[in-house]
């Protein structure tokens, strides 16, 4: 008789720009290729500072781009991709730390982006040590 067990690939690193992102912006990140890793799911962690002048509403956004034709071309950001995440981003001058799990949202494809919008009510603080997004990438194997 067979086991599945879930393997997790922590710290996949993900390119994108988040420094001085002005409100009502989006940033989008570099392609990342799974066609290798063929991870089924990901836990995306996103770190981001607000300034001065947030709204008690503001929010972050982040989207799922994919791809179905290897990375030729992508759905159009934010308009028509996939909303994975909503996050509170209320409070001024605040580092904020969240996660979002894609397991709801289907299988990842071999090519996929991600995109965040800012919707603080301000500009992203602007040094570059107060935002990172990675990712946790989720398999299953057969033992």
């Amino acid at each position: 008789m067979s086991t599945v067990r879930s393997l997790y690939t922590n710290n996949q690193s993900v390119t994108i720009t988040l420094a001085s992102l002005a409100n009502g912006s989006t940033a989008t990140s570099n392609a990342i290729d799974n066609s290798t890793t063929k991870f089924l799911a990901a836990d995306f962690q996103i770190k981001f500072r607000t300034t001065t002048s947030t709204l008690a509403t503001g929010a972050v956004l982040l989207y799922l781009i994919r791809s179905v034709d290897g990375g030729t071309t992508y759905d159009d950001a934010p308009t028509n991709s996939e909303l994975i995440g909503t996050y509170a981003a209320n409070t001024d001058s605040t580092t904020f730390i969240v996660s979002t799990d894609t397991t709801l949202s289907g299988q990842l494809p071999d090519f996929f982006k991600i995109a965040i919008k800012n919707m603080s009510g301000a500009t992203f603080d602007a040094s570059g040590a107060n935002f990172s997004v990675k990712f946790l990438g989720k398999q299953f194997e057969l033992i």
